[in-house]
């Protein structure tokens, strides 16, 4: 990234220089830029000059030194330069200021104007909870705070799916085909029953009618919960309850 970055400015020094001596600029300019062996000659070095030295009809080190001035007067990168000099026979030498490049790179970029909505977690509410739940939950919130850190504006939502298809088979087996037996948590209760009741409609179709009533009923108003006067005194839901 910083190599192509110094390259990019040299080409535009390049260019600005041509212009100012009248030369016609080609329309594939290729500046190659390198990591020189010397420490001393900098942290990048080109020969761009050289190059240019018989097309322009003047000495490597003189267009060297007019590459150098455009490039001071353009601001050495927006400061990531700290000095460029010219060596013989015509390098263009240039040495990176470390520490406005470190925090060019690991400064916040300024805030996009944008609003960004992520769900996460979004649990069924009648079923017990698990590990992908919780990985799901630590996902979640990483890009939350990930994407708040650079900028954006976040806002999380953890969608409660407590009216749908999933409840209704929950309230349709509790009503036609309770379970016996003793369960600790009431979402092991509500999977044990979810799976009763979907064996139940692979042989009594008139059950997806009962899910599908249920459910319209509850879109329209006419219980206040999706369990009012549903739900069985005995059983293993009963002894939960009790407890």
């Amino acid at each position: 990234m910083l190599n192509r970055l110094i390259q990019t400015e040299i080409e535009q020094s390049v260019i600005r220089v041509m212009e100012r001596l009248g030369a016609e600029i080609p329309e594939e300019l290729s500046v190659a830029v390198e990591r020189p062996v010397n420490p001393d000659h900098g942290d990048y070095s080109s020969n761009i000059a050289m190059q240019l030295a018989k097309k322009l009809r003047r000495p490597p080190i003189v267009i060297a030194g007019l590459i150098q001035e455009e490039l001071e007067s353009a601001g050495l990168a927006e400061g990531l330069v700290e000095k460029a000099e010219t060596a013989a026979p015509g390098f263009l030498n240039v040495h990176i200021c470390w520490s406005a490049w470190a925090g060019r790179q690991f400064a916040p970029p300024p805030a996009p104007d944008e609003k960004v909505v992520i769900e996460h977690t979004s649990v069924n509410p009648n079923k017990s909870m698990h590990i992908g739940h919780l990985r799901n939950s630590c996902i979640g919130d990483t890009l939350v705070r990930m994407l708040r850190r650079i900028g954006y504006t976040v806002e999380v939502h953890n969608y409660i799916d407590d009216l749908g298809n999933q409840l209704a088979d929950t309230v349709v087996g509790l009503l036609n085909v309770p379970l016996s037996g003793e369960h600790v948590r009431f979402g092991d209760y509500c999977w044990d029953i979810y799976s009763a009741i979907n064996r139940e409609y692979a042989v009594n179709p008139e059950m997806a009618a009962k899910r599908a009533k249920r459910c319209m009923s509850w879109k329209k108003g006419r219980e206040t919960s999706p369990g009012s006067g549903a739900w069985p005194p005995n059983g293993s839901f009963g002894n939960m309850w009790r407890r």
